[in-house]
């Protein structure tokens, strides 16, 4: 039986904490290889998760609202118009980014933020924590959870096992260089 069929098989991966059976016998083997070896089945690992994200995204996407009227929002500093937001144009700055971690692979997804963006997603934040000032309110929508929610089973269930065999193949084949 390989690695992958044994953490598989672990009770505790079918009540979804499969990182509590899968850290030991993967730390284990992960300690063997020296740090080169390391790094390459670290980003092989983060390759795999973002490739794997897609469907975790369009869901995302779904999710994520949009203006109920659809008018273009305009904001402005100082009297100038600084940026014009159409309707969507969090949807369409949702986005994977691959973490830069040295000792632990992380995907992230959500809004691209940042100056001189066609589709700056900057305010997501006040849509997920909600707003009350002097120009209106805005009810909190956390919509980043209700997604994981809703595609928590494929979390643990592919990307999961997709994790599992790609750390197994990259250890074995780092441990026999």
């Amino acid at each position: 039986m390989s690695l992958a069929d044994r953490l598989l098989s672990q009770s505790n991966w079918n009540r979804g904490r499969a990182g509590q059976g899968l850290s030991a016998e993967i730390k284990k083997e992960f300690r063997k290889l020296n740090y080169g070896a390391q790094q390459a089945v670290r980003l092989e690992l983060t390759g795999v998760m973002a490739k794997h994200a897609e469907p975790i995204l369009n869901k995302l996407r779904e999710n994520t609202p949009i203006i109920v009227d659809g008018t273009t929002q305009i904001r402005r500093e100082r009297g100038k118009i600084r940026d014009v937001y159409e309707p969507g144009n969090l949807r369409k700055s949702m986005k994977i980014f691959k973490g830069k971690s040295n000792t632990f692979p992380t995907i992230y997804l959500g809004p691209e933020v940042g100056y001189g963006l066609d589709d700056d997603g900057y305010y997501a934040y006040f849509l997920i924590v909600g707003t009350n000032g002097k120009y209106g309110s805005i009810k909190p929508n956390n919509f980043p959870k209700r997604t994981e929610m809703q595609m928590r089973s494929y979390i643990e269930n592919v990307i999961g096992r997709k994790i599992v065999e790609t750390t197994e193949n990259s250890i074995q084949k780092e441990l026999k260089k």
